[in-house]
């Protein structure tokens, strides 16, 4: 089970990690730093204290507090990438032909 939890884990945070860097490229720092903060230490780290130490589960619970923060900050970062697509220079990119973009 923990290999289950594990692999799901390492492919929303790969994924998230990337998205991050592409926040990064166009200058958005804080936005990614606060949902980064508020998902994984107040609570990621909850809900593993809880999950790991106040039930049965031991190191699974602890996983899957893990878990659960990753999937919750990685879906507020693909929010925030959508959000600089719809909004912000994404937009002004998608506008122009990619002719005149690359070039």
């Amino acid at each position: 089970k923990m290999l289950y939890i594990t692999s799901f884990y390492l492919i929303f945070d790969s994924v998230r990690m990337t998205l991050n860097g592409a926040l990064r490229a166009f200058k958005d720092v804080k936005v990614p730093m606060m949902i980064s903060f508020i998902c994984f230490w107040l609570f990621g780290l909850t809900l593993s204290y809880l999950l790991g130490f106040h039930t049965t589960w031991g190191a699974l619970g602890v996983w899957m507090g893990l878990a659960a923060a990753v999937l919750i900050s990685f879906s507020l970062i693909v929010w925030r990438v959508a959000w600089h697509y719809k909004f912000g220079q994404l937009a002004q990119i998608a506008q122009y032909d990619a002719s005149v973009v690359f070039s």
